[in-house]
């Protein structure tokens, strides 16, 4: 059974690495020499999702309008999977007060 509570925090994980490396391509971008870097997202076996760190081939110069709509999309997405902790929670505590009443 795939424990939603984990699948969410790996989510939350991935989307910081996203985060992460979008923030450093920026703060690079004028490095000279600097390779840029993009995040793979790959489904774990325990329904979560895994993110890796891996630069970008061929070498690429950083687009910043795209590192920070890469970054904005992260954000968003770490915010649905945050709104949905929270409501997992609120649903397990429902469930929980409903059996107490029953017992």
């Amino acid at each position: 059974m795939v424990n939603t509570v984990s699948t969410l925090l790996s989510g939350l994980q991935a989307q910081g690495v996203k985060v992460a490396n979008a923030a450093r391509n920026i703060a690079s971008a004028d490095v000279l020499g600097y390779q840029a870097v993009t995040t793979q997202m790959t489904a774990s076996g325990d329904g979560g999702v895994v993110a890796r760190t891996v630069p970008l081939v061929p070498v690429q110069d950083v687009n910043i309008d795209m590192e920070v709509i890469s970054s904005m999309q992260a954000s968003q997405a770490y915010k649905s999977m945050a709104t949905m902790l929270s409501r997992v929670g609120e649903m397990q505590d429902a469930l929980l007060n409903a059996v107490d009443k029953n017992a």
